[in-house]
């Protein structure tokens, strides 16, 4: 409610005086998604119903040393999807379904960061901008049900291939 007595401490993910350093980025009506530092995973995507136990955190790029960047995309049919890097594949497309806390990724264009970003939801899906090295142009895929299909190159270029759509 705002007041502090009506303000509950949920979790504490850094014990002490060290700071979880918490931003919230994402809600869907039922969890809220926010990034914070774990003394586990480092900086990476956490969910939580508002209710004292329920965390979940996804750890996109293993060790506590090591951060995902993540950024939520958004939210479909029970499926929030969002960026973050691993280490191994670049910056990616990852999902995680609420029933099945199952958490998975969707590797646009293999051996390279798709650096995907814009996203306009749709009834039937997401739609989004992401890098394909191969075509070497910006495209739009849509996404739904935990994968990814290309709809179309936007342009072609050398130029820069993280261009800011912001």
């Amino acid at each position: 409610d705002g007041t502090f007595d009506g303000t509950t401490l949920l979790f504490d993910l850094m014990p002490g005086s060290a700071s979880s350093n918490p931003q919230v980025v994402h809600t869907n009506g039922r969890y809220t998604f926010f990034v914070a530092d774990h003394p586990q995973f480092g900086r990476e995507l956490c969910r939580t119903s508002a209710v004292v136990g329920d965390l979940l955190c996804v750890d996109s790029w293993s060790g506590p040393l090591a951060t995902g960047d993540p950024q939520v995309l958004a939210t479909h049919d029970f499926v929030t999807y969002f960026a973050a890097a691993d280490g191994q594949r670049g910056r990616e497309v990852w999902y995680l379904a609420e029933g099945s806390n199952e958490v998975g990724v969707i590797d646009l264009v293999a051996s390279a960061s798709s650096y995907p970003q814009l996203p306009l939801l749709l009834t039937d899906g997401i739609e989004m901008v992401a890098w394909d090295a191969t075509r070497k142009s910006w495209s739009v895929y849509r996404l739904a049900y935990g994968q990814a299909l290309l709809e179309t190159s936007l342009w072609r270029g050398e130029a820069d291939n993280r261009a800011d759509f912001s």
